[in-house]
Formats: structure tokens, sequence, C-alpha cells
């Protein structure tokens, strides 16, 4: 569950219950506070949302929901069986509601069902309920995902959206809303609209597009997709690429250099040194060299005598102004496009994470509560063999069918020995591919040069990878290893290898525990398109399916929170509070005695032991409970403690006794 998601206004509100408890009906609501019943129009059995969440993490329930209150101002509409939870389709009737509350929609725990709630009320106390559609605003709860569907939306009012499915239930022939048109959303299919320079404001596809245009497009179309029939030799087939570039670049080497690493010519070779500079740089400065003419709007012109090295321009009043496609994402606020690492030690069931995201990118099912966007997969699961493959695959599907749009490899040519080019032809043959995972990198790295530093070979092949990415508008996401040292407090300082491969990923997420033993891992993510977060994960081997818990902040300060909460000492202040709600005073033997009654333990050792604990806890009862601790003599050498709630005025006596502590 994804309880984070939940507005911060429901969060606030003292009407949160757990379900799911052991051995009683799924349903029935509990109050994870005293474990009893929680009952439907009693805000007294109700509790915090931190509470309930608590009660799932530390006592087992299965789940939380939200309880309606009478004149609480929020009303829930339960829309059931309208979703496929295969292909996520909504019936359109519900979709068409969805947008006329534009309030937080959340999915069913069922995944075949949403729920709508948002701000208004009721005309009837009774709610409404016809067909699979009921509403109300008092007297029932809701069970909670925090599944949001579609965009995450705020809790917004809709009194009027609220009138007019109250009437269509009622049996007025009133029409659902009718679907405001909203420009589709990208999928990895469709094709971005060309706007000319505004899509390209470096020109260099303007300039592939240009070359291809041209009467002998074919040859260099055949060249930049990296077909080199009809060449003696690869490195011919290079040549002739640079010497098409140098015409329509005019001679311009960054650029020639930029767009033959975008091509499908680009190998490793372009890097090496040889006599003092690259196989890339030569090749570049002998098609300036042998180039006459240059290309300028459909004309050859005679190439200058001198050349002029100028940078490509564009001011800070375009680069503004300018319509970029948008980053396409994978998974939602957790893996766009370009290059992605995921890093853990050995053994930590990364390879069951990314075939279960896999899976559910293939269906269009959520990924640890993130909504995933369906595209083709491809596997090179590189360390598995095929029974081993099948064996996960099948316990993951768990009887259902295997989806259409995934493919698996467990074989590949490393890099600078045909990977790529192999990629090129899978892509080629597969162009709505949208996810690419290699299992692990260290299986496609290439051979070592003792000539290139370990930074270089990191930077360079983690760059050649992205390469490919980036010119397929595709994720290619790399399983790789953690270093067994200590991590200095920065978990992404453990990626084994330099800081060239960090460097030159776009998306890095890492998982790690404190102890191996650990049933949570903690997913720490970073990157140029994503939010820096830390998540909580735990993984169910019986199913071996990964579960989100929450984020990891949150959930240690829900520990401290239940620690402190269960604390005897805690329990005791507050229990003589309850009874005493204008304050308590008493000394330490006192309060010990006070502890076995009321806490049913004996809260330290000695007064002395007891002193000391209440000093360590002083803070966290103002903090959570904002209970007030003061400490005076009692006229006998013994200290006498005072507890008061901070809302409460200690009363004066104004004839205090002879040796009141406090007077």
């Amino acid at each position: 569950m994804s309880y984070e998601q939940i507005p911060q206004e429901l969060q606030a509100l003292r009407q949160w219950v757990c379900y799911g408890a052991p051995d009683r009906p799924l349903k029935m609501p509990f109050n994870p506070d005293t474990g009893q019943p929680a009952k439907a129009g009693d805000p007294s059995t109700w509790t915090t949302f931190e509470a309930a969440w608590g009660g799932i993490i530390v006592q087992g329930y299965q789940g939380m929901g939200f309880e309606f209150a009478a004149g609480g101002g929020i009303v829930g509409i339960d829309f059931d069986h309208c979703l496929n939870r295969e292909t996520m389709e909504l019936n359109p009737q519900v979709a068409a509601w969805v947008e006329a509350f534009n309030s937080y929609t959340e999915i069913s725990p069922s995944g075949e069902g949403l729920h709508i709630l948002c701000k208004g009320r009721l005309p009837s106390e009774t709610g409404k309920r016809r067909g699979g559609v009921e509403m109300y605003d008092q007297g029932r709860y809701f069970t909670m995902t925090g599944a949001s569907y579609g965009p995450l939306r705020p809790l917004r009012a809709a009194q009027d959206a609220i009138d007019r499915l109250y009437s269509e239930l009622s049996g007025e022939q009133e029409k659902p809303p009718s679907k405001a048109a909203q420009p589709p959303e990208m999928g990895w299919n469709d094709v971005i609209p060309a706007t000319g320079a505004e899509q390209d404001p470096l020109g260099l596809l303007t300039i592939v597009q240009t070359a291809k245009n041209a009467k002998n497009g074919d040859r260099f179309t055949r060249l930049w997709e990296g077909d080199i029939s009809g060449y003696p030799s690869h490195s011919e087939a290079d040549q002739a690429l640079c010497n098409i570039l140098a015409f329509y670049t005019i001679k311009d080497p960054q650029a020639m250099d930029q767009l033959f690493r975008m091509s499908g010519l680009m190998r490793p070779k372009w890097d090496e040194k040889h006599g003092g500079c690259t196989y890339g740089e030569a090749t570049i400065r002998k098609a300036i060299a042998d180039t006459q003419e240059v290309y300028q709007r459909g004309k050859r012109q005679e190439a200058p005598k001198r050349e002029v090295y100028g940078l490509q321009i564009i001011t800070s009043g375009d680069l503004t102004s300018k319509q970029f496609p948008p980053t396409r994402y994978v998974v939602k606020e957790l893996l766009p496009q370009g290059l992605a690492i995921i890093a853990a030690p050995s053994k930590y069931g990364k390879s069951w994470f990314v075939l279960q995201m896999l899976l559910d990118v293939s269906a269009g099912k959520p990924f640890l509560n993130f909504q995933t966007v369906p595209c083709r997969c491809l596997y090179l699961a590189l360390e598995d063999s095929w029974p081993r493959l099948q064996y996960r695959l099948k316990k993951l599907l768990d009887g259902n069918p295997a989806p259409d749009r995934f493919d698996f490899a467990n074989e590949a040519r490393p890099l600078g020995e045909g990977l790529i080019e192999s990629l090129e032809d899978y892509i080629k043959k597969n162009p709505d591919l949208g996810i690419l995972v290699i299992d692990t990198l260290q299986k496609v790295r290439g051979a070592v040069n003792s000539k290139e530093s370990a930074y270089g070979a990191d930077y360079r092949e983690i760059g050649m990878l992205k390469g490919f990415a980036d010119r397929h508008n595709i994720c290619l996401l790399l399983v790789h290893h953690l270093r067994k040292a200590g991590d200095d407090g920065d978990p992404f300082n453990r990626i084994s290898g330099t800081n060239g491969i960090m460097g030159a990923a776009d998306t890095i997420m890492v998982m790690t525990r404190e102890k191996r033993s650990d049933k949570q891992t903690t997913l720490s993510l970073t990157g140029r398109d994503v939010d820096s977060k830390e998540l909580v994960l735990s993984f169910e081997p019986d199913t071996c399916l990964w579960q989100v818990l929450g984020d990891a902040d949150w959930l240690t300060e829900q520990r401290k929170r239940l620690a402190y909460q269960s604390d005897p000492l805690v329990i005791t202040v507050k229990g003589l509070l309850k009874e005493n709600p204008g304050g308590w005073s008493g000394t330490m033997t006192e309060l010990m005695e006070e502890g076995k009654r009321l806490a049913n333990t004996l809260l330290a050792d000695s007064p002395r032991k007891l002193t000391s604990r209440l000093a360590k806890t002083e803070e966290q009862l103002f903090f959570y409970d904002k209970i007030l601790h003061e400490k005076g003599k009692n006229g006998t050498g013994s200290a006498t403690h005072y507890f008061r709630y901070n809302t409460v005025q200690r009363t004066v006596d104004e004839n205090p006794q002879e040796g009141d502590p406090f007077e």
C-alpha cells in the first residue's frame, strides 16, 4: 500500500481505523490503540492516521480505513466492478464521473473498483446506493489503499458533482457528465509531432532528416543505421558517413562527433587513441580535409578557406520558449527513459524485483503502487538458465497467462563485440520496445584496455549503453552489485566500480539492509528526472513478490512513536493524568508504585535509575503529548515531580503550605 499518497487533509483527521485482524471478519474495523472493534458514528473508537498505519506495521492488521463522520464535510463515492485489473481499462461512464469530481481517487483493495473522496455533503443522512455505486458521508468507512488512479489529485470540493450523481442514483435520468477533452498521455508508440526547430533547437536532427531526404539519402540512411554492406571494412564505412556529415554540418567537427555517436556505426574504437588522437578525431579530420563543398539550403557552396569552429548557441529567451517532448516514464515517479541502474548485494532478490516490474509494465499494472506505462519489455537474464527463468516466471504469474509483449534472452555479446548491433537489430524488428533490462552489467563489460583508466572505461561503456537508450527513447536498466565496504552514510557510494558508472547514469536505485537477515529492505532512489526518495520494501518468500511498506523517514518516525507509546513510563504518566486532569505530583518511589498499578511492571530498579530514565523521556513527553514535567523539593530531602498537560494551568494555592516545592 502507498498510504503516503493520501491527501494530508484526510491524514490530519482523527477518523482512521484498521481492518483485517487475525481470526476476525476481514472488513471488521478495529481501533489499533485499544484492540477493540471500532464503531460507525462513534469517534471515540477511531484513531489517528499514524496510529492506523502503525497498527499495520507492528500489530499485523491487513489495512486501514477512513470513517465518515456526520457533519465532517467529506463524501465518499464507491464505484464497484468498473476497472479491468489486467488492462486498467475503466468503464467510460465512471471515467466521466472521475473527471467531473476531479478529487482524490484511488483504486479499491479488490483492484476492480474506485473510491472517490471529496468535500461536500449528501442530501440524505442515509447515503445513496444503486447498482454498483454507493455514496456516503456518515455511518460507513472506506477501506483505503493509497493507490491513486490516474494523476494524484488533491481533496477538492465537488458539491455540484455530488448533487448530480445523487440525483441519477435516485432515479432521475440525468446523464453522466461528458468527459472534457484532454490531450492524450503519450504512450511508447506515439509519434511526437514535429514542429521544425521547436523540436530540434540544436539542429542535429534537422541535419539527419535533410541527409535522409537527399537524392543519395538511401546511402546515408544505410550508414546511419549501421549497415556496412558495400564497404570493404567497418572503418571505410565510418569514413564514408563522416564525409557526408562534413558536407551537411558545414565541416563542424563537434556536430560531426555528436551525430556519429548517435549513429548505428558507433563503437568503442571511436574513442581509442592512436598516435596522439582518437580514431574518431582522425576520421573527422580526414573527412573535413577531403570535403570541398558544403550544404546550404539545397545548393552547394565552396568551403571557406579558413574554418571557424563556433559554438552552437541558443539564447536563454529562445530556450525558455522551446516546446520539448515530455519525459517518458516506464514506471511513473520511479523509472523514466534513459539509462538506469539498480544495485544491491548478491542474493538480495534484485532479479525477482526486475522480473516482477517487467511483468507489471508489460501488462500495464501498478508496480509497488506506482502507475506503469505499458510497453514491450526485453529481459537479458544473463546469469540464469532457461529452467530457472521458467520457474520464476510461473511463480510470479501464479497461474495467470504470460503477457504478449515480454521477451527473454539469456546470453549476449559483450560491449564492443556485437552487443549494440544485436540490440539495434532487435529494436528494428520490435520498435515498440520501452524497457530493456541487462542482468547483470558485468556480463556485458568489454575487454580491458591497459592504457585506459578505470574511470574512463566505466564512463565510456556506460555512455555507449546510454547512447543506445537515448537514441531510441527507451529505458535501459542495468542490474549491478554493491561493494562490501561501509557506505559512509551514502548508499550510492557503495556502487561497484568508479564514479564513472554513477556519473553516466540518469537514474540510480540502491537496495540496502542494516543486516542481511532483516526482513525489510530500503530502496534509495535518485536521478535527473525523479525526486530523490527512500522506500521501505519487504520480500514475501511465499509469493516471491516485493511490496512497498512506505516512505523510509515516515516509517522510522512511526517506529519511534510506537516505541514511545508502548513505554511503561509513558503509559504510567498518561494514566495518572487521565485520573488527575489537573496534574499529578509525587516522588519517584510513588511513581514506581503507580507503574506497577497502571503499567503492570517495575519502571526501574531504583528511584535513582527511574530519575535518569525520566530525564531521557522528558523531551518525548512534551513532543508527542505536550506533557510538562517539573521538579521541586518537598522539605524532606526527596524530590517531588509534577506532571501536567501544557494546556492545563496548574492551580496556585492562595495559602500554600510550608514546604510546598512548587510555590
